[in-house]
């Protein structure tokens, strides 16, 4: 048992959101992720947002047992307050970050890099799948606007599990246990003519694996991160935007093994920083298009045992460039048409400490990664749902098609 849970103990990967993941949902994922247009998600990555969308109730519906929120943000538009649920627990603890990039910064192949994913529960949590996937015990959000154009924001997500088997009312328990925390504030300022969104966020993580009464392993996850998005009219066209944004963030894992002689320490740290910059133009009220280039760098390092000598790991990806495109039309007054598309190109280079003077380099385009959606709007009603490839490529079922219709769909409400 003890050794089972031990070699599970596997940091898990990424900085990224999947396309189709109800981490975002139906009208962003329609776009492709695409940042700068605004959306009600923005209260997950900027609370203070939430004095936007107070008076809100929205749920999203997904096929798996990962996907599915629901939000509940009441107030007014001085002072907001919400509660969210999730199916899971997929609470990103840097909700901005990863949406920057779709596709995996880190997927070259599994390497030292893999501990960037700072996801919170689903398959394979921060402190590693050898951990009981956290569930969100609370997931609150508090907003408030000053007479000015100022907002303030606070997000707090708490979240455990843990399976813990005592025999025979034995002291020596077995099992294994997992805790976080996510702590989020933010700040928006709109004069108009220039509107910020900032935030931090600090996001900690704890896990413990028990075998005869004994911890034989405990994990320790911190991560700390700050975002930007700023949009500033052109020229003084309202209609044309230049957005801005940027992500940085340190993460350090460490993970002791306490099995009697054969004590020793994982340690794990990674530095990313993310930026971007493009127009967003809205065309006679019924178009908007978003563009914007992305570059990027993540450094790493990994020391599976810190006794040992020469066993260090350091890598470094940058992503330069990247693009996202997106665009939403109003077909009519109540029907609205997304799409969006991404394509990402990485070097990525790895040392190893072990084999002096070997380096590893590696090209590679992450796959093009797209997406398309309705929209139908019916006076306070919002429908969005994401549709499945298969159905835009293949045809839907009715006509001879192999795919159903939407991939996550979405419905809100304001009252």
């Amino acid at each position: 048992m003890r050794k089972q849970n031990v070699l599970r103990l596997v940091i898990v990967a990424g900085s990224v959101a999947g396309l189709a993941t109800s981490s975002q949902a139906a009208r962003r994922t329609g776009l492709a992720g695409n940042l700068l247009i605004e959306d009600k998600d923005d209260v997950y990555m900027f609370p203070q947002e939430a004095v936007k969308h107070a008076r809100l109730i929205a749920f999203d519906y997904g096929g798996s047992t990962t996907e599915g929120n629901a939000l509940l943000l009441l107030g007014d538009q001085y002072q907001a307050w919400g509660l969210a649920i999730h199916r899971a627990d997929v609470i990103d603890s840097m909700r901005f970050g990863p949406r920057m990039a779709l596709n995996d910064a880190t997927s070259i192949e599994s390497t030292s890099l893999d501990h960037d994913r700072t996801r919170l529960g689903a398959v394979g949590s921060p402190a590693g799948d050898g951990f009981r996937a956290p569930f969100t015990i609370i997931d609150g959000i508090w907003a408030m606007s000053t007479p000015g154009a100022a907002s303030y924001g606070l997000r707090i997500a708490l979240g455990n599990n843990s399976e813990i088997v005592d025999p025979d009312n034995d002291p020596k328990e077995q099992g294994d246990k997992q805790t976080f925390m996510l702590l989020q504030g933010g700040m928006s300022n709109d004069s108009g003519s220039l509107k910020y969104d900032a935030a931090a966020a600090l996001f900690l993580d704890f896990g413990t694996v028990l075998s005869d009464g004994d911890e034989t392993a405990v994990a320790t996850h911190v991560d700390i991160s700050a975002s930007f998005r700023g949009l500033m009219d052109l020229d003084g066209e309202k209609d044309t935007k230049l957005g801005v944004l940027g992500h940085g963030g340190y993460t350090k894992q460490t993970i002791e093994h306490n099995e009697g002689s054969n004590d020793f320490a994982e340690d794990r740290g990674s530095l990313r920083f993310m930026g971007g910059a493009g127009p967003v133009i809205t065309l006679t009220d019924r178009i908007t298009v978003s563009a914007y280039g992305l570059l990027g760098v993540w450094m790493s390092n990994e020391e599976p045992n810190t006794e040992g000598d020469k066993d260090q790991t350091a890598a470094t990806s940058l992503l330069m460039p990247g693009f996202n495109i997106a665009t939403e039309i109003k077909l009519t007054d109540w029907w609205y048409f997304r799409t969006g598309t991404e394509y990402l190109y990485f070097v990525k280079t790895k040392d190893q400490a072990r084999n002096v003077g070997a380096q590893e380099s590696a090209f590679r385009a992450n796959p093009y990664a797209w997406n398309a959606g309705f929209g139908f709007k019916l006076a306070d009603l919002t429908f969005d749902g994401a549709l499945q490839h298969g159905w835009l490529t293949s045809g839907p079922d009715f006509i001879g098609g192999d795919s159903p219709l939407f991939a996550v769909v979405s419905a809100s409400a304001r009252f």
